[in-house]
């Protein structure tokens, strides 16, 4: 699994990091360690279910371009 896969980075409200990675089903996340090797996969369903994701790559649209 390579960065060039990565479709978006993330931090929950406990400040871990989680990046959605294109799988051949679709997507997953990972948890990000400390060290920068990767947990998971965890589905979409399980880590939303128990965290706010904030996106922070990329990053949302300005609301200056929703206008």
């Amino acid at each position: 699994m390579s960065s060039r896969d990565d479709l978006g980075r993330y931090r929950d409200e406990t400040g871990r990091k989680r990046v959605s990675v294109r799988t051949g089903a679709g997507s997953a996340l990972y948890r990000i360690r400390r060290d920068g090797t990767r947990e998971g996969p965890h589905s979409w369903d399980d880590v939303t279910s128990e965290h706010q994701l904030t996106r922070l790559y990329p990053p949302p649209e300005s609301l200056d371009d929703l206008i």
